[in-house]
């Protein structure tokens, strides 16, 4: 059973180069969607991995990126 999960991303402005960060965050194994969005946070990634301890490693290389700033990672509950 697999589990998915969202990272909010707050990018560093300086010299923000988006589409250059959207490829780099479809090229990290797990990430199955990348979208830039409007208001505090500036991507929504949809990740997913075989457990919580494979969505921490998914979102600490999405931290590796340069243009990453804050993030914040919501594991989702099935209903």
């Amino acid at each position: 059973m697999s589990i998915s999960a969202y990272v909010l991303i707050e990018a560093i402005p300086a010299n923000l180069d988006i589409y250059t960060l959207n490829k780099n965050l479809s090229d990290i194994d797990g990430v199955r969607s990348a979208v830039s969005v409007l208001g505090q946070y500036d991507f929504v990634v949809q990740v997913k991995a075989n457990d919580l301890k494979g969505i921490d490693s998914v979102s600490n290389k999405i931290k590796e990126i340069s243009w990453v700033g804050d993030t914040i990672t919501l594991p989702t509950i099935p209903v």
